[in-house]
């Protein structure tokens, strides 16, 4: 049984940004143009190199509270997402007015969560600045190459014996591209816009559909057997 990506190209529609007032860091392309500046790519040397780094950020204690905030953000929202959510204030309204749509049990609880995944983001990605501008000169393939510590689950098999599993793997792996090319247009937003806190949002549609794909690709497995 194939995993179905009409529900994960929806939600890259759906999912919506949200923003505060933060000091800048450019880490993404500066112009709308950007993506013809990664079309010649790296070197394999440099891919390599920063496969590695990224394998060391993976396991670092600001990108660990990063994604645990950010995970624990999309959980207690119950992966509700509003288009209004264009400032604190905004996301705050909706909140007090839908509150028995998520988990928090108050208003004041969800804002000190919203806060913890935006300054969260700030601090991960301040400190990895450096890294982040060099991949940003990679290709898109090579992108997600040395992304791979962190975007693929190692529990998933790389290969499989039988052609059932086949599909729910390359299936995967489109739900894999879909949602890198969400993240890397979102970064890329950011940028552009001169709104840097577009990184938080970037990191939570990733974390989304990165978990939705998980979800889905052992589902499939077990549709198999």
């Amino acid at each position: 049984m194939k995993i179905t990506k009409i529900s994960l190209l929806a939600l890259a529609f759906s999912l919506t940004f949200f923003s505060c007032s933060q000091e800048d860091v450019q880490i993404a392309p500066e112009t709308a143009s950007s993506s013809n500046l990664r079309t010649g790519g790296i070197t394999a040397a440099k891919v390599t190199e920063l496969k590695n780094q990224c394998a060391a950020i993976s396991k670092s204690a600001l990108y660990i509270s990063k994604k645990a905030k950010s995970d624990k953000f999309i959980d207690m929202m119950n992966n509700n997402f509003s288009s209004s959510w264009t400032s604190k204030s905004t996301f705050q309204a909706w909140l007090t007015n839908n509150l028995s749509l998520t988990k928090y049990k108050d208003v004041q609880e969800g804002l000190a969560g919203y806060d913890a995944v935006i300054t969260s983001t700030k601090q991960f990605y301040v400190a990895n600045q450096s890294f982040y501008n060099s991949l940003w000169q990679a290709s898109t393939g090579q992108i997600k190459v040395i992304l791979t510590p962190i975007i693929i689950d190692p529990a998933v098999p790389e290969q499989s014996t039988n052609s059932c599993d086949d599909d729910c793997l390359d299936d995967y792996q489109d739900s894999i591209d879909l949602a890198l090319d969400v993240w890397i247009g979102d970064m890329e937003f950011g940028d552009y816009s001169g709104q840097s806190h577009y990184y938080a949002l970037a990191d939570s549609h990733f974390s989304f559909f990165m978990q939705a794909a998980e979800d889905a690709v052992w589902n499939c497995f077990g549709n198999c057997d």
